[in-house]
């Protein structure tokens, strides 16, 4: 069993009375602190009710931003021509690198430029 420390006890002492008699913190509530304990019951019961003559101000929320619309990915077609004259018969010749349906094996010279003659 420990012996309770009680070293500074004495000057809790003080400090609570001096409090009492000013009537700060929980001594300014009445029948808030009692021998008992603490009531916080009685904390409701005092709370001085919105007078008649008290304007009531409603604040309006802060505005959010507007989010920036993402752009909705387009889907990739895959676009194949497994020759140059199928590539020249849907209209598509010459393709540039870069472009759906390029592919190297239909750039000869390799410059970027498939199915050009």
């Amino acid at each position: 069993m420990y012996v309770p420390n009680v070293k500074y006890v004495e000057q809790y002492r003080k400090i609570q009375e001096k409090a009492q008699k000013a009537g700060v913190g929980i001594w300014s509530i009445e029948n808030y602190a009692q021998e008992d304990g603490y009531h916080s019951d009685v904390v409701k019961k005092n709370e001085p009710e919105p007078s008649k003559n008290t304007v009531a101000i409603q604040t309006s929320p802060k505005p959010q931003p507007n989010p920036q619309p993402q752009p909705t990915p387009q889907p990739v077609q895959e676009v194949y021509y497994a020759n140059c004259s199928e590539a020249k018969a849907a209209g598509a010749a010459p393709l540039y690198r870069g472009e759906p349906g390029y592919r190297e094996k239909l750039d000869r010279d390799k410059d970027g430029v498939a199915c050009e003659k």
